[in-house]
């Protein structure tokens, strides 16, 4: 499909039992970040976002991406999340992202709903385009230790994440 004549997204929460796929575009790409959260790396596939940009935010490492005709935003669709582990993801990207259907390219095929958490905070302090190896890596090592007090949240832990079998 051809930026700009996507339909516009709908909230995520839909009531037929379609696979969802979060696509990843921001922070949560990372697989350090993965690792904490969901103490596991799941399947992915990378995926493009036709029709959105990927804004850097003034003083924060992490992007806003919105909806843009002209843009596309490279990304990685996450496979075989539980329900628990997407609620972790809403927990995680609180009030000023919303979980909405897209659609992606992606090189191999999959049934289901791509979901991405766009931004919903306004355009106050946007600006540019946010780059991950640029703008994130460089603060790694302090994102992933905000993930782990997060992990330790009453409201995270009320999810009962259980621990990874051998091999996940």
């Amino acid at each position: 499909m051809r930026p700009g004549s996507l339909p516009p997204p709908r909230h995520a929460h839909s009531s037929h039992n379609q696979p969802t796929y979060p696509t990843l575009t921001g922070s949560l790409m990372s697989h350090e970040v993965q690792q904490v959260l969901l103490r596991r790396i799941p399947p992915q596939l990378p995926a493009v976002a036709h029709g959105f940009h990927r804004f850097q935010i003034k003083d924060r490492c992490y992007p806003a991406v919105t909806a843009l005709a002209e843009g596309s935003v490279q990304g990685r669709l996450l496979c075989g999340l539980t329900e628990k582990e997407t609620k972790l993801f809403d927990l995680f990207e609180e009030e000023d992202y919303s979980r909405q259907v897209i659609q992606v390219a992606t090189e191999e095929p999959f049934e289901g709903e791509a979901h991405m958490y766009l931004w919903v905070s306004g355009d106050a302090g946007l600006y540019g385009e946010w780059k991950y190896d640029e703008h994130f890596v460089p603060n790694l090592a302090g994102f992933v230790e905000m993930c782990k007090e997060f992990m330790l949240e009453d409201e995270v832990l009320e999810l009962g994440l259980e621990e990874p079998e051998e091999g996940q």
